[in-house]
């Protein structure tokens, strides 16, 4: 529906006009004077198909007082089970959070049944959660827990993991956010906005923000982006943080650079780690970076520059071919000037080629993009699931929607629009390019898994 209060946008202008051609048309060509309305009664063989309909079904209820951010991940099991991560208020109460692993029946007899319930962690914040699954098939999931830091508000601040084996979860810490220039605190907070992947020998690769060092309140503005490689014989073994991009304080050589927000980690063909992240440096310079370890050395670079990020999600397909998609606001098109207040974007880049990428507009139409989700279909096309939010002229929306690349163009459809639903989105794909994607409503606290069929 559109609102249709003046003033109205360019864009709802032109899809108003769009709509009253369209009746037009449709009043005409049935029953406004043109042909038998019985005609097509003869024979079906013009009929055409009926249009793909979605199917959602409850998943869970989820225990919420209030200041619950759930950050659900979902995992396909296989064809008839999905595995969930998630946050949900602790049974203890206090403030704190449980850290929970499900795993669903989607199909089959006992759909709707869960077979795993498991208690993974207890810690007193939600604020981010990371997940990968090792060549076993067992789960890996990072947090922000460990020791309370001084000056850290009170709050657990260290980048920790769990992973688990044979049904049980052993916990290690993955970095303490190592202090370069104060004697006294030797650590910071290691968490904000944090990704995870595992390579084929099975090491675990960990990206994370660096928030302060020892009390200082400026770093606090200015996070860098840091990284471990934990070896998978020995995940407790100390292993030294890198900064990939950030503030070097001791040596001078850079400041009040502000890196590392919605940081989404993948490997490439070769397994070198790259990651793509929000930052702000010096001189106005903001956008989406990429960085990617070469023989032990961070490379940065530009995947779209002057432009405000407020989420991403990558994914490489079978050709080794990586892709990331973001929600952008405030886009201003350089060709039109007009601004977008929130959109969705695409880039990709060619095998081997990480300097140069092509970016397109995905979805503008609406204000749109957060909790975005990326996944390649069996046909090698890019597919997107990501929350609607309101028309240009401030009507609510929120809807859960899909666009799926052509190779052309992006197609756009809305798979749930019942209640505030598209939050913490999870796509993937069957074998016959049936999407599936997992999702929250926060109107109702409940996941959801829809399917189109």
């Amino acid at each position: 529906m559109i609102k249709t209060g003046w003033p109205i946008t360019k864009k709802e202008r032109n899809i108003l006009l769009s709509i009253s051609f369209a009746l037009v048309i449709y009043l005409t060509g049935c029953g406004g004077g043109g042909g038998s309305p019985s005609a097509s009664d003869d024979s079906n063989d013009d009929d055409p198909p009926l249009p793909a309909t979605w199917t959602g079904n409850q998943v869970l209820q989820l225990t919420s007082g209030g200041l619950l951010t759930p950050r659900i991940q979902a995992f396909q099991e296989d064809e008839d089970q999905m595995g969930l991560l998630y946050f949900e208020d602790a049974q203890s109460g206090g403030g704190e959070y449980d850290l929970k692993k499900i795993v669903f029946q989607s199909a089959g007899a006992q759909a709707g049944a869960v077979m795993v319930d498991e208690h993974i962690v207890t810690i007193d914040n939600c604020k981010t959660l990371a997940t990968a699954r090792n060549v076993n098939g067992d789960y890996i999931v990072a947090y922000q827990g460990g020791e309370v830091k001084d000056c850290g508000g009170e709050e657990q601040a260290d980048a920790m993991f769990s992973m688990e084996s044979n049904g049980t979860w052993e916990e290690y810490t993955g970095a303490i956010g190592e202090v370069e220039r104060n004697p006294v605190f030797h650590d910071g907070l290691a968490g904000g906005d944090m990704s995870l992947v595992n390579d084929s020998s099975g090491n675990i690769h960990l990206c994370f923000q660096f928030y302060y060092e020892g009390c200082d309140t400026m770093n606090a503005n200015y996070p860098d982006l840091n990284y471990v490689k934990k070896r998978a014989g020995d995940p407790s073994a100390y292993v030294a943080e890198e900064q990939v991009e950030g503030n070097t304080y001791y040596t001078g050589g850079g400041i009040q650079n502000n890196v590392g927000h919605h940081c989404k980690m993948i490997l490439d063909q070769d397994e070198n780690p790259v990651i793509f992240y929000y930052a702000e440096l010096p001189g106005g310079l903001k956008g989406l970076r990429m960085a990617r370890k070469i023989n032990n050395v961070w490379v940065k670079s530009w995947v779209e520059s002057g432009i405000e990020v407020g989420a991403i999600a990558c994914a490489r397909d079978e050709n080794g071919n990586l892709g990331v998609a973001y929600y952008v606001v405030n886009y201003e098109d350089p060709s039109t000037n007009e601004v977008s207040p929130a959109c969705l974007r695409y880039a990709q880049n060619s095998l081997s080629q990480f300097t140069t990428w092509t970016c397109r507009m995905v979805d503008d139409t609406t204000l749109c993009g957060k909790f975005p989700s990326l996944a390649f279909n069996p046909s090698g096309q890019p597919g997107i699931a990501y929350f609607e939010e309101e028309t240009y002229s401030g009507y609510s929306l929120q809807n859960l929607k899909l666009a799926i690349y052509n190779g052309q163009s992006w197609g756009l459809e809305t798979a749930a629009s019942t209640g505030n639903i598209g939050y913490y989105n999870n796509l993937w794909f069957g074998e016959d390019d049936t999407p599936f994607i997992s999702t929250y409503s926060e109107s109702e606290k409940k996941i959801y898994l829809f399917h189109k069929s």
